[in-house]
């Protein structure tokens, strides 16, 4: 399976706060380049009049009568046509998760809250599977590297927290069966790549309650920073998880950090979460 990929979004800012290195990209490329016309060679369509009119005798009748002409007639039929093609899975976006600072060391506290509510559907980790009506089957994996010391210019540092296979961060994501829940939960989206300047690409499907070819929904997953692979976070089975979805982590509590006693230590710290969207099923 090859991937092609575009260059994530690295984010760096003070204690608690996550950067993201997105791994952005598409898999299965299939895209059309051009816009081919829908009804050349179809029957009943006129030669050259695709995006014209039919005006000839085999497409309109008129029907006079001799004796009333408020009752002629006039009848016509044309033809309208579109097609539609197989497209891409594609990664679209991926989510920061901010923690905030200034948090006092060893107080006590060991687990933390993201800060605020986020406006919804800006915080969100989008997949769009053009790839079939039905869709499926993909799979996200994410990876959460060890948080790094900042520098004066909010630089990442080669010193590490230390997290280690016992002794380590760790961000858990939390999922919800809906937007009245504390946890992230699924969306059933549009992504317009073309989306105006200073608009969002990501926006709710008006139609979205219709879609039943849902991926699963996120459950609880922990990520252990400095971990040696990557977890298997969200997925969609075989004929399912068509079109644009999104997990909204909008819920300041859709994710925490716990950060053992041990490991706090002064200064602000970020880490990154690679994250990499697979077709195929969970091995």
């Amino acid at each position: 399976m090859k991937q092609t990929t575009k260059m994530g979004a690295s984010l760096s800012a003070a204690l608690l706060l996550l950067g993201i290195a997105g791994q952005f990209g598409t898999v299965n490329a299939a895209t059309t380049t051009t816009i081919e016309p829908a009804l050349k060679g179809v029957p009943g369509v006129s030669s050259n009049q695709e995006s014209g009119s039919e005006i000839d005798a085999t497409h309109i009748t008129n029907t006079p009568d001799a004796n009333d002409h408020k009752n002629d007639k006039g009848t016509g039929w044309s033809t309208a046509g579109i097609g539609f093609a197989p497209g891409n899975l594609t990664l679209n976006q991926v989510p920061n998760f901010d923690f905030g600072k200034a948090f006092t060391i060893h107080s006590g506290q060991i687990d933390f809250n993201m800060q605020t509510d986020a406006k919804p559907l800006t915080r969100s980790l989008v997949v769009t599977d053009q790839r079939s009506d039905k869709g499926g089957p993909w799979v996200i994996t994410a990876q959460l590297e060890d948080f790094k010391k900042l520098d004066n210019d909010n630089k990442q540092t080669s010193t590490t927290m230390g997290s280690t296979d016992a002794t380590h961060a760790t961000l858990t994501l939390t999922g919800s069966a809906d937007n009245t829940g504390k946890g992230a939960y699924l969306v059933p989206g549009l992504w317009n790549e073309n989306a105006a300047a200073g608009t969002t690409k990501y926006t709710t499907d008006p139609n979205g309650d219709a879609r039943t070819n849902k991926p699963e929904q996120l459950g609880t997953i922990a990520l252990a920073a400095n971990a040696n692979k990557a977890t298997n976070l969200w997925q969609a089975n075989a004929d399912n998880g068509s079109g644009t979805w999104g997990l909204d982590f909008s819920k300041a509590t859709s994710a925490t950090l716990n950060v053992p006693d041990s490991l706090q230590k002064q200064g602000d710290w970020t880490a990154k979460i690679n994250w990499t969207l697979q077709n195929g099923s969970v091995n």
